[in-house]
């Protein structure tokens, strides 16, 4: 599910640069990757429209968080559902 990736993501987004390891070039880097390995995951989908939004990029955030709205599977996936349910609401609130 590209987890590799998306936790660089994560690294590299939300550390601070003041300290070399924050990078949003490098975030989105990795968030690409990691869509690329597996668009369809929910971590990945909740992930990239989380990146997006707080990016200001909503053409982007927005779509990705409508479809991780609208799944019906995430509960299969396990614990990280609720927080996967909230970005996309988040989201979607933000870029309304």
């Amino acid at each position: 599910h590209a987890a590799a990736a998306r936790g660089l993501a994560n690294l590299y987004w939300k550390a601070p640069s003041f300290i070399s390891i924050g990078s949003s070039k490098k975030a989105a880097t990795y968030v690409e990757l990691a869509l690329s390995r597996a668009p369809t995951f929910p971590g990945n989908q909740a992930l990239a429209a989380a990146f997006f939004a707080s990016s200001k990029d909503c053409a982007r955030a927005k779509p990705i968080a409508q479809a991780l709205a609208a799944r019906t599977d995430l509960d299969a996936f396990g614990p990280d559902a609720p927080e996967w349910r909230q970005v996309a609401r988040s989201v979607l609130r933000d870029c309304e």
